[in-house]
């Protein structure tokens, strides 16, 4: 499982705590917020460590060619920043470096806050856009939509302020 743009991998710990036989990446340009997670993925797993997590700074777009055909599920939860810009910008790049590292049949999942869009997007204009660029980046099965969610992460909720988080949820899978 890889969680791109992990900020302060809180959220990408618990990942790995819930999902004890997998793999979890978190991958941040800056990962500094993370700190606290780190130290605490060194320690003995009887005190809270996680020898199935690993953090790697590295730009969204450039994601390590060691991830290449590996990643059976990839998810980008409430970006902000440049992974945001990209995103919306369809950035050629970034989404092939996503294709690049999904495994055969591996899934996507792309959860973007609907307030942090620009002001001349429509949360349904925005779907339909990344839609649209996920399929051009050669994924199938593509999916995505305006809902509301209840944000499971501390970033999710203090972004939600204890409402429903109105969000565009997009998936797909690879070939």
């Amino acid at each position: 499982m890889l969680d791109l743009g992990c900020g302060d991998a809180r959220a990408t710990a618990r990942l790995a705590a819930h999902e004890p036989s997998a793999l979890v990446i978190g991958i941040d340009a800056n990962l500094d917020a993370a700190d606290r997670v780190i130290r605490r993925t060194r320690r003995a797993h009887e005190k809270g460590g996680l020898a199935n997590l690993a953090l790697v700074p590295a730009a969204a777009d450039r994601l390590p060619a060691e991830l290449t055909g590996k990643v059976d599920e990839l998810r980008i939860d409430l970006p902000w920043g440049s992974l945001l810009e990209g995103l919306l910008a369809g950035e050629p790049s970034l989404l092939a470096g996503i294709v690049r590292v999904l495994a055969p049949g591996g899934q996507v999942r792309i959860v973007l806050n609907a307030r942090a869009l620009p002001a001349r997007l429509s949360p349904d204009q925005t779907a339909v856009t990344l839609g649209r660029a996920l399929e051009s980046a050669g994924l199938s099965d593509v999916q995505a939509g305006a809902t509301a969610i209840a944000p499971d992460t501390g970033w999710g909720k203090r972004l939600a302020g204890g409402r429903p988080l109105e969000v565009i949820v997009a998936e797909a899978r690879r070939a």
